[in-house]
């Protein structure tokens, strides 16, 4: 996540944000809520500058499916989301304690459990979701395999005490796009490519949606560049392929700037083949331990990583599009 903007102020307890002010589609993002008072309690204090250590309460919303992708509630309660766990009639919440944190699993009206709360300490409101997340997702891991069930940590909100300042962290939702004319046509070649694509856009996760978009990379990369090569030269066509390189993005995250400027082909190639798809399809041991996709940090990387691997597929697709093109233009 990069610096934060404005956004706009509001009387009331809620407000409507064009999505495009929310980031690119699928960039990881956080909403600040920032409550104004008529005391003046907090007078002279820079609420977002403080570095001491204090109490964060953090909330997560537990359900079945992935959660609404376009409407953010900070202050969602036990009965605004649903699971498939319940908890026996006499308990309404169980306490789940850890090594530092002491998770708590809240049920809704119908004994289903639908959010989980923990206090926090910590200097910074990202640090205190991770040691949240860090808290509660091993034991939904569990309650997972345990009773066979999906779920999903559809929000997350962190509130810091102190400065009554609220957090609330998405993945930025897609924008509305309107179809054009001359999307009536469909290649061939392509439906293997877009039905990837495809996947890779329903993905829940970011770790199949890096799957997803490296095996279209890896594609267009090797075997259907071949073939198209092939093809032009068969036909007599302009066989030249633009030299693609991986872009910059205000979105992109600071770790993933190294990148920048190097072929599309090397940051597959030297990077996410052996950082993430090979991480990620097979169960390898790293410094003597595996891939914990539930981990805060390994999770937020992943987005990250999704993000800037959905820019270069889209960079390779419409390349390959418009190489399938030339075969279409008839020779003078």
């Amino acid at each position: 996540m990069n610096d934060n903007k404005f956004i706009g102020t509001s009387i009331k307890n809620e407000m409507e944000i064009p999505v495009e002010q929310l980031g690119s589609p699928g960039a990881s993002s956080v909403l600040i809520v920032e409550p104004e008072f008529t005391d003046n309690r907090f007078a002279g204090k820079n609420r977002h500058g403080d570095t001491t250590t204090r109490p964060f309460s953090c909330k997560a919303r537990l359900s079945d499916t992935p959660g609404e992708t376009r409407r953010f509630n900070g202050a969602f309660g036990k009965n605004d989301s649903s699971s498939h766990i319940l908890l026996i009639d006499e308990l309404r919440r169980i306490k789940l304690a850890g090594p530092a944190i002491e998770v708590f699993l809240e049920t809704n009206e119908n004994s289903q459990i639908s959010i989980a709360t923990a206090i926090v300490s910590s200097m910074k409101a990202d640090d205190a979701r991770a040691m949240f997340e860090d808290a509660l997702t091993p034991w939904l891991d569990k309650l997972s395999y345990t009773h066979q069930v999906p779920i999903h940590v559809a929000q997350v909100v962190v509130e810091d005490i102190q400065n009554e300042l609220q957090y609330i962290y998405f993945q930025s939702p897609p924008w509305q796009s309107k179809i054009d004319k001359g999307e009536d046509r469909l290649v061939e070649r392509m439906k293997p490519i877009y039905a990837l694509y495809r996947e890779s856009q329903n993905a829940s996760t970011p770790f199949y949606k890096v799957l997803s978009l490296f095996k279209i990379m890896e594609g267009l990369l090797n075997p259907l560049r071949t073939e198209i090569l092939r093809d032009l030269r068969k036909y007599k066509k302009d066989p030249i392929i633009p030299k693609l390189v991986v872009p910059d993005h205000p979105d992109l995250a600071g770790w993933l700037k190294v990148h920048v400027g190097k072929p599309v082909g090397v940051f597959v190639n030297d990077f996410l083949t052996n950082e993430y798809r090979n991480a990620i399809a097979h169960f390898e041991l790293r410094n003597k331990s595996a891939l914990n996709v539930s981990n805060s940090v390994v999770r937020i990387k992943a987005f990250e990583v999704a993000f800037l691997a959905d820019i270069c597929t889209r960079m390779l697709i419409e390349n390959h599009e418009k190489l399938l093109a030339r075969l279409d233009v008839k020779n003078d």
